[in-house]
């Protein structure tokens, strides 16, 4: 019992500094997850009031999570740490679950901040976010609500273990330590090395171990659990006031130096196109004896072709016509033979492409009965042959919902009374590849896209998607490397999601460049930093500055003559 007990607390321990050290990892991208939580159409109107708080939770979450894991594994303030460890849990089990079970096609109804009464689709959170974006960045994917929920359980299960020690286990003596802090060690290798490919969370563990010990050694008096309790919160806090105030330690987005932007943004048909176009030349070129063959021998067989009567010009004809129509053959069985060839390559490297549908809402014709039917159906099942489509109508005031069949529909009529149509909900029918940089990755602006993605030449992009909260300081940085820039050749972009304050901010700070405009939560991925900078060539990134290292044309310089 004992020793079940000693490897709960390592399972349990090692899990949350992990997870709360890769939440901690990137601080920010974890607030911007509680954000779509708070979302009105995601938990509810309540929510909401957390919204404006969303980092300053994140950052008590990330804190909680390593200081409750290593006070478990030290096991200072056991009943305590027990106690939040599986409140923790069960709060996080219930909103995993409450997300696991949620219908896309549901339709929620709120008030939003001006007062107008909204109808829309359940807003259905699929990344729980438990471990950032670290397995989406090495396992390809992230949980999902029910794996996160079954994650969750798992914990719990350990946690009641947990109780079993609830008058034996205190702070740890030397066999204790030796066996959990090295357990944890060994796990943590595992967990976070193998899993997540980080090995910072194993230097964690060890350094906290090492001043846990030391507070051991020399502070002996009364209190000195709630000692090495404020040095984790202290450690940990300082883990996070870095990664804030510089960039990620480990940076697991798509944007992460060394990737490769246009061939992250390749989708399944892009990748299936390659495959094609491969497949086509090498079965052409297998093929080829083959057409040849079959050219000769149709001309041989072809009376008028051999007729001496017939003209040259005639014959060049034939021969022309006889030869396509064998190559139009070929060139049928080849596109089909490539097709397939890449289907099934596709399908075994998991590269096949999601299926989506829209959610069709249809009466029967003879029994009047109404159902909600997938547009896969629909096609599939030939539905149209006994339903018609029923639209719901929603009035934007008061959000009544009145439902019409479509042959007694008129639009004027409908919009009189203030009411508008409800487009039917699309849902995700079938999982698949999608692209790890979105499709909406776009500066409006194609000459900045094709620098960004193709140019060969370095290019410096700023990253600024909120220009307010850009320091004085910060700028004429920007200022004086965009003059290094241009006197240098390289290529110059700033981006913001608030371009219709840029030219007031040009105005204001006397800035000489241009800002191109893009998605604000693209930004946001891009660089955890306002401003950031990236370095670019050829679609790579090669280097990323945050908003209190941005490089003077020196160090610029220094690192572009690395990269040569």
């Amino acid at each position: 019992m004992k020793y079940l007990i000693y490897i709960a607390r390592i399972v349990v321990g090692s899990v949350f500094v992990v997870s709360g050290l890769i939440k901690s990892n990137d601080v920010l991208g974890f607030s911007y997850k509680l954000e779509e939580y708070f979302e009105p159409a995601a938990l509810g109107s309540f929510w909401t009031i957390f919204e404006p708080i969303a980092l300053p939770l994140a950052i008590l979450v990330c804190v909680a999570e390593v200081v409750l894991g290593l006070s478990l594994l030290f096991g200072t303030r056991y009943k305590l740490t027990v106690v939040l460890i599986t409140a923790f849990l069960v709060f996080f089990g219930f909103l995993t679950y409450y997300t696991a079970q949620c219908n896309p096609l549901e339709m929620v109804t709120y008030v939003n901040e001006s007062g107008e009464t909204i109808t829309t689709a359940r807003q259905c959170v699929l990344d729980c976010g438990c471990f950032g974006d670290a397995l989406k960045g090495s396992l390809g994917r992230s949980l999902t609500p029910w794996e996160s929920f079954q994650k969750d359980m798992f914990l719990l299960f350990f946690t009641l273990i947990l109780f079993l020690g609830w008058k034996s286990q205190k702070i740890n003596n030397e066999p204790r330590d030796k066996f959990i802090i090295i357990g944890s060690l060994l796990f943590t290798v595992f967990f976070a090395g193998y899993v997540f490919g980080w090995w910072m969370p194993l230097s964690f563990i060890a350094i906290a171990s090492l001043l846990y010990i030391i507070i051991k050694w020399f502070y002996v008096s009364k209190g000195r659990e709630w000692v090495i309790i404020a040095m984790l919160v202290a450690i940990s806090s300082a883990f996070i006031w870095y990664t804030l105030t510089y960039l990620p330690v480990k940076d697991y987005r798509p944007y992460a130096i060394g990737n490769n932007l246009p061939e992250l943004m390749k989708s399944s048909d892009d990748y299936k196109e390659e495959i094609m176009e491969f497949e086509k030349a090498r079965l052409l070129n297998s093929y080829s004896i083959f057409i040849e063959k079959e050219k000769v021998a149709a001309l041989k067989a072809d009376s008028v072709y051999n007729n001496p009567l017939t003209s040259d010009t005639v014959k060049l004809i034939l021969k022309t016509q006889i030869e396509e129509q064998i190559g139009y053959k070929y060139e049928d069985l080849i596109y089909a033979k490539a097709d397939s060839i890449a289907f099934d390559s596709l399908k075994r490297a998991n590269l096949l492409p999601p299926v989506y549908a829209s959610m069709f809402y249809l009466q029967n014709k003879k029994t009047g009965e109404r159902k909600n039917f997938s547009s896969t159906d629909y096609s599939k099942l030939k539905l149209w042959e006994n339903w018609g489509f029923v639209y719901v109508m929603v009035n934007k005031e008061t959000g009544e919902r009145e439902e019409v069949e479509k042959k007694n529909f008129d639009e004027e009529e409908w919009t009189k009374k203030g009411f508008v149509k409800q487009n039917p909900p699309t849902f995700l029918e079938k999982s698949g590849y999608e692209p790890k940089i979105p499709l909406d990755f776009d500066f409006n602006d194609e000459s900045v896209n094709q620098d960004v993605l193709h140019s060969e030449e370095y290019t410096l992009l700023v990253i600024s998607w909120d220009m307010n909260m850009t320091n004085v300081k910060a700028i004429e940085k920007l200022k004086k490397l965009y003059a290094h820039a241009k006197e240098k050749g390289y290529n110059f972009y700033a981006a913001t999601s608030r371009d219709y304050l840029v030219e007031d901010f040009k105005k204001q700070y006397d800035i000489p460049f241009e800002f191109a405009s893009a998605d604000e939560k693209i930004l946001k991925t891009i660089v955890r930093s306002n401003p950031g900078v990236l370095l670019l060539k050829g679609g790579t990134i090669y280097k990323k500055w945050d908003k209190h290292r941005i490089p003077n044309p020196k160090k610029l310089e220094r690192k572009i003559s690395k990269i040569k």
